[in-house]
């Protein structure tokens, strides 16, 4: 059950906590399992594999999970191994730029008001989106970036703006969780008579020790 151990550490690590590593965590997660080889505890794998369908197999039609994970530099398209939930994801990522860039459109134009009187307003009232065709390329631009790193992500601001808009952080209590660990190895049985104020300021340099 290592690879279970392995992908509950990345879901709720601290640096990866974004909803694009959902996805392909589990998939990979569902790929390793099948791959073992067990023979005594091959029932307790299947087991685990249905209930990941189950708890998580509408995650896989969501469309907030599949774009986080899509316009995420670290994986985009990689984590998906059939030919037609690529293509079907590549045309998600191509409607979501889109809708993203008309709706900046209808913002713009909106700002400019109602008034065609002047040269710029009248150019704004006869744009017919002659754009289309280089906004509908920038979603191949993104897949076609060998670069895994997230500043690759200043290079192409459209994907960037859905990224921020997909990847929100997920909650995790495992630094509280250790907060609480320090804390009662600080107050032991022998020390059992430290002050609010003592005890506070020992936790505190224990746990912000890694800065000093």
């Amino acid at each position: 059950m290592a690879p279970v151990a392995a992908a509950l550490d990345i879901l709720q690590g601290e640096q990866q906590c974004s909803l694009g590593y959902v996805l392909p965590t589990l998939t990979s997660l569902k790929t390793k399992l099948r791959n073992k080889d067990l023979q005594s505890t091959g029932s307790l794998r299947d087991s685990v594999l249905r209930g990941i369908n189950t708890r998580f197999g509408h995650c896989f039609q969501d469309k907030e999970f599949i774009m986080a994970a899509v316009t995420h530099p670290r994986f985009k398209l990689s984590w998906l191994d059939d030919a037609d939930a690529r293509a079907r994801c590549t045309q998600q990522l191509e409607t979501a730029m889109r809708a993203s860039a008309s709706a900046a459109d209808e913002t713009s134009n909106t700002a400019d008001g109602d008034d065609y009187s002047g040269r710029a307003t009248v150019d704004n009232f006869f744009d017919f989106g002659d754009q289309t065709a280089e906004q509908s390329n920038a979603h191949l631009e993104l897949l076609n970036d060998k670069d895994r790193d997230l500043s690759m992500l200043n290079r192409h601001q459209e994907v960037k703006q859905l990224f921020l808009r997909y990847n929100t952080a997920l909650s995790s209590s495992a630094p509280v969780e250790r907060l609480f660990s320090s804390g009662s190895l600080i107050l032991s049985k022998r020390r059992n008579r430290l002050s609010d104020k003592l005890f506070e300021t020992l936790l505190m340099l224990k746990i912000n020790q890694q800065f000093m």
